[in-house]
């Protein structure tokens, strides 16, 4: 009779154990929706939010390192899952772009709207990073909605949660800025705004009417259908008095540029414009680290998004790489899709190879 008590009380013990633990869960993952893998590589016909939301993202054909670029198709995948609409900018030389299986892919394959800015290489890459934010003014021939959504975003990081980038549809002049607090020590300050809050460029977004009015320039400036580097150049002068930086490197005072016209004008939208700004914690990211490609990802949709390695181009020659990032796929795409970005990935390689090989036997002879 006393064992039967104890184990009976036990028991109990346990049951509630469980069930707080069940609450705590519940309560802690309430906001998880696990969205299923892409059906298949093109618009997805099950989001209500298609063609209202685009997200923008960027490389240059002369950039440091060649993974921004390899990693767009795979990212703009990532934000074509979670309902927003991919649209490229390609900064640089259009021959380069020519020689890159990329094209090919976001092209035929993908079908990915992308927009060609033709620069010389000096400026290429800093044009690359601040273009982003005139997204606006470029004519999208799929979407002539008034309340089209224009998000910016880095070609490096791998969104997987939905929830992050839901617009509070309460608030006219709307801004959302995503991992707003990333950068707690950095102020700029410009003219009569003093210790101005240093914006990220991903994730921030508003709706195009709004980019528009927050960097429309001056009379001063011609204003084409589609964006010009004599455009960027003139509002860069009116704005900040600046023009687009020369042979940036990483980490140097010109490498953020876009970052901070962009926290500017998001103050100077709050001193003229009443916007609302809805600024969010950095979501639970998973960043790069030794073991990355070697992880078994079982976890992938307890994170927001993820930071793709982008400090060694070797990696993209390593046969590890497409192990690694095919674990992560599984859980996001289709079969079909990953056959697919699988023969682009070792297309990529192939030719980066035989490029070393090229150059190597130049600098032999």
């Amino acid at each position: 009779m006393y064992k039967t008590c104890i184990r009976s009380i036990l028991i109990f013990l346990l049951l509630i154990l469980v069930i707080n633990i069940f609450i705590y869960y519940q309560k802690e993952y309430s906001h998880l929706i696990v969205l299923p893998p892409l059906i298949n590589h093109l618009y997805p016909n099950n989001f209500s939010s298609l063609y209202k939301k685009i997200v923008l993202l960027s490389c240059s054909s002369d950039s440091y390192t060649v993974l921004y670029c390899y990693y767009l198709p795979y990212v703009a995948l990532a934000w074509r899952r979670i309902g927003i609409e991919p649209f490229i900018f390609l900064v640089g030389s259009h021959k380069l772009f020519g020689k890159m299986s990329l094209i090919n892919l976001l092209k035929n394959d993908l079908k990915i709207k992308y927009y060609f800015i033709n620069v010389d290489s000096s400026r290429s890459i800093s044009t690359s990073q601040i273009i982003r934010l005139f997204g606006g003014f470029i004519l999208y021939e799929y979407n002539t909605t008034k309340d089209l959504f224009i998000l910016i975003a880095d070609a490096d990081l791998l969104p997987i949660s939905r929830h992050r980038f839901e617009i509070d549809t309460n608030h006219t002049n709307y801004i959302l800025a995503v991992n707003a607090y990333c950068c707690p020590k950095e102020k700029l300050s410009y003219g009569k705004y003093q210790n101005i809050h240093y914006y990220p460029m991903s994730y921030v977004g508003m709706k195009k009417y709004l980019w528009k009015k927050i960097f429309f320039p001056s009379n001063s400036c011609h204003i084409s259908s589609n964006i010009t580097i004599d455009m960027i150049e003139c509002c860069l002068k009116e704005k900040m008095n600046i023009t687009i930086p020369k042979n940036v490197m990483k980490g140097t005072k010109q490498w953020d540029i876009d970052q901070k016209l962009l926290s500017l004008l998001i103050v100077q939208a709050k001193d003229l414009y009443n916007t609302c700004v809805d600024e969010r914690e950095l979501g639970y990211r998973l960043d790069p680290n030794e073991n990355f490609l070697s992880s078994e990802f079982n976890s992938i949709y307890l994170y927001d998004d993820i930071h793709l390695p982008n400090n060694n181009e070797h990696a993209v020659l390593n046969n590890q790489t497409w192990f690694g990032l095919s674990k992560i796929f599984s859980h996001l795409f289709h079969n079909e899709t990953i056959q697919l970005l699988s023969h682009y990935h070792y297309q990529t390689v192939a030719s980066i190879l035989d490029k070393n090989r090229t150059t190597t036997r130049s600098h032999v002879h």
